[in-house]
């Protein structure tokens, strides 16, 4: 029961930090929506074939790269590569403690 609990909260902290938005956007277009919103971590992943796919987070550079290359992957069948990433800085962050 304590195993079951802990997994779907470690699976729900992970879903709940990253974001993919479907459409076409620009990564700077994407940046912006997504800083926005409260993400600071960015990620583009492009497959062989050129297709493009970006992944944010509001928690870590790896979610967001992890999203990418997952969105990226599913789409287009191919092990995809970070090609782009980008942190903003944190406003307000002192000492690391939000």
């Amino acid at each position: 029961m304590k195993k079951n609990f802990i997994y779907t909260l470690i699976c729900f902290l992970t879903l709940s930090c990253t974001t993919v938005l479907e459409g076409s956007y620009t990564w700077d277009e994407f940046i912006e929506e997504r800083s926005a919103n409260g993400d600071f971590f960015f990620a583009e992943a492009t497959a062989p074939d050129g297709m493009v796919s970006f992944g944010s987070s509001n928690d870590s550079q790896w979610g967001a790269n992890t999203m990418a290359t997952r969105h990226c992957s599913e789409n287009s069948g191919k092990i995809c590569r970070i090609t782009q990433t980008k942190a903003l800085p944190r406003k307000g962050n002192l000492l690391g403690i939000f």
